[in-house]
């Protein structure tokens, strides 16, 4: 982890500050900031500040241009942009499923290739909501996008489903 200067504490804290739009929240921004040397070498004071900053997020107190400045300079992210995307997020997947009763379920799943695509949805509530699955349709791009004579790049057949209820 990069080490920080006083100056660039002090830089983000003053970002931070003007950066609120809640004069509460600003006020408890000095609870986050590190005491002495010893506190500003160590980790804790990042992921504290890191925490705090999670809760303004949520309470859209805080915008997200200052949020990602201060990630990028306390952890070294890039931000979301599409230089720095994270590989998981990378390719766009649309995924068919069929079920008993002749219903066809469709997803669109950012991922890294067929396999995790059907993978990351098997992790969504929507997913595990459905019953009677008999076959998992991976496609490349997203539904709006796909060609209606579009072949899958995979197929899971019933016997390579996972995460299903068998009845």
């Amino acid at each position: 982890m990069n080490r920080l200067s006083t100056q660039q504490v002090d830089d983000v804290f003053e970002r931070l500050q003007n950066g609120l739009s809640n004069e509460k929240a600003a006020r408890h921004l000095v609870n986050v900031r590190p005491s002495d040397q010893y506190e500003l070498e160590s980790m804790t004071w990042r992921y504290r500040l890191r925490g705090f900053i999670e809760g303004l997020t949520v309470a859209e107190l805080i915008a997200s241009p200052v949020k990602e400045y201060v990630n990028q300079i306390l952890f070294g992210y890039k931000g979301t942009t599409q230089e720095g995307a994270r590989p998981g997020k990378k390719y766009k997947y649309s995924v068919d499923i069929l079920t008993e009763q002749a219903n066809i379920f469709e997803f669109n799943v950012p991922a890294m290739n067929p396999y995790d695509a059907y993978y990351q949805l098997t992790k969504r509530i929507a997913y595990k909501s459905i019953p009677g699955i008999e076959l998992v349709k991976v496609y490349s791009g997203f539904h709006s996008v796909r060609l209606p004579d579009s072949q899958p790049l995979k197929v899971f057949a019933k016997d390579e489903l996972i995460y299903v209820t068998l009845l």
